[in-house]
C-alpha cells in the first residue's frame, strides 16, 4: 500500500491542564482538528511522569523475558471474557475484526505475530484480573495497577477536551465513562524476519480499528505503526515518537458511534517500519507497546447521542450496550 508524507499533529496538554480559559479552549479545538483530519494526534506532558513510563516498559520487559511456564500462570481463558492475563503469540487474531465499523465483511485472515497481557480494574466485579505469582514478579501487580489508575486520569481529561471544543455539556462523554470499565494492554513483539511480513498472510498487528472511545499508546522507537489516511484510503502515515513519553491518541469505535460519525475511528497496522522497508531480508528488532483502551460505562449505550442527530439521521441507531459490543468483537478476536 502506499504511504503518505504528511504528519499526524503533536499537542502539548500542559495546555488545557494548566492553561487559560482561552489556551483550554484553543487547544481543545486543535486537537479535534487533529482528530477530525486523522484519527490520530500525539499529545506530550499529559500528566504521567516519565520514570513511570519507562517503570512499565521495564514492567512489561520483566513479564515477557519469563519463562512460559511460568507466563502460563496468568494465561488468557480459552474464551473471549474475561479478557485478561497472557495470550501467547498467535492466539489472538485481529483479521476478525479488521473493517468492522467499515462495514467490511469476510477479511482476509492475518497472522498477528505478537504476545500481550491485558489487566483491568482491580475493582472490576466482572473481570478480575489474572497476575503472574508475586513470588515470580513481585512488583509487576502493584506497579502496572498504579499505571493503570493514572491511565484512567488522562483518558477524563481527553474526554474533557473532547467535550469542550463540542460544544457539550460538562461531564456529558465523562459521565458515559467514569466506572472505569477499561483495560490496559503490555504488547511484545518478538524478534521477526522481514521476509516473513511480506506475503500479505502476517504481521506484526493487521489493520483494525479501536473499539472503545479513546485508546492511550506509548511505544519504543522501533517503528512500524500506521495509520489509514481518512482522505485517502489505502495510503498509510507513519506513527512515529521522539520519546517514550510522547502519547499516540486514537479515536475508536465508540465515539464514532455516539458522535454520528463527527469523529471516526481508523484503521491502524502494526507492520515493517519505513526505515527497513527496502530491506530484501533481516531481522526486525523486538518492539514494545503500551495502550490502555478507554471504554465506556458497560451499560452505556452505543446509540448515536442526540446532541449529533439534531442535523442529520443518525447513522448508528442500534440501542446496544458498551458491553455487548465489547463481548461482540472480543469474540471475534478469539
Amino acid at each position: 500500500m502506499a504511504m503518505a508524507s504528511t504528519t499526524i499533529p503533536t499537542l502539548d496538554f500542559t495546555r488545557f491542564r494548566e492553561g487559560s480559559t482561552l489556551e483550554r479552549q484553543t487547544f481543545s479545538e486543535q486537537l479535534l482538528a487533529g482528530f477530525v483530519r486523522y484519527g490520530f494526534v500525539k499529545v506530550v506532558n499529559h500528566g504521567i511522569e516519565d520514570h513511570m513510563i519507562q517503570g512499565i516498559f521495564d514492567q512489561s520487559k520483566e513479564f515477557f523475558e519469563m519463562p512460559e511456564r511460568l507466563k502460563l500462570k496468568a494465561e488468557h481463558p480459552p474464551r473471549p471474557d474475561p479478557h485478561r492475563g497472557w495470550s501467547r503469540v498467535g492466539k489472538e487474531k485481529l483479521a476478525g475484526i479488521t473493517g468492522f465499523q467499515k462495514g467490511v465483511r469476510n477479511p482476509k485472515i492475518v497472522d498477528d505475530a505478537k504476545e500481550s497481557f491485558d489487566i483491568g480494574s482491580n475493582q472490576d466485579p466482572l473481570f478480575p484480573n489474572i497476575w503472574p505469582d508475586e513470588e515470580d514478579l513481585p512488583v509487576f501487580k502493584a506497579f502496572t495497577s498504579s499505571y493503570f489508575e493514572q491511565c484512567h486520569e488522562v483518558h477524563m481529561g481527553i474526554l474533557r477536551c473532547i467535550e469542550l471544543a463540542l460544544h457539550l455539556t460538562e461531564g456529558r462523554l465523562e459521565s458515559l465513562c467514569c466506572a472505569n470499565h477499561t483495560e490496559l494492554r503490555l504488547t511484545h513483539y518478538p524478534e521477526i524476519d522481514v521476509d516473513s511480513l511480506r506475503g500479505g498472510k502476517r504481521n506484526r498487528i493487521t489493520e483494525h480499528t479501536d473499539f472503545g472511545t479513546i485508546t492511550l499508546l506509548w511505544q519504543d522507537s522501533t517503528g512500524g505503526l500506521e495509520v489509514e489516511d481518512p482522505l485517502a484510503p489505502g495510503v498509510y502515515i507513519p506513527v512515529e515518537t521522539k520519546h517514550k513519553s510522547e502519547m499516540v491518541v486514537n479515536i475508536g469505535d465508540t465515539l464514532q458511534r455516539w458522535t454520528n460519525d463527527t469523529l471516526c475511528s481508523v484503521n491502524h497496522r502494526v507492520t515493517i517500519p519505513v526505515s527497513m522497508r527496502d530491506h530484501d531480508r533481516g531481522m526486525l528488532p523486538a518492539r514494545t507497546s503500551i495502550a490502555f483502551f478507554g471504554k465506556a460505562n458497560r451499560d452505556a449505550s452505543l446509540r448515536c447521542l442526540s446532541e449529533f442527530s439534531r442535523d442529520r439521521p443518525p447513522r448508528f441507531d442500534e440501542d446496544v450496550t458498551a458491553l455487548e459490543y465489547n463481548q461482540r468483537m472480543v469474540e471475534k478476536t478469539y
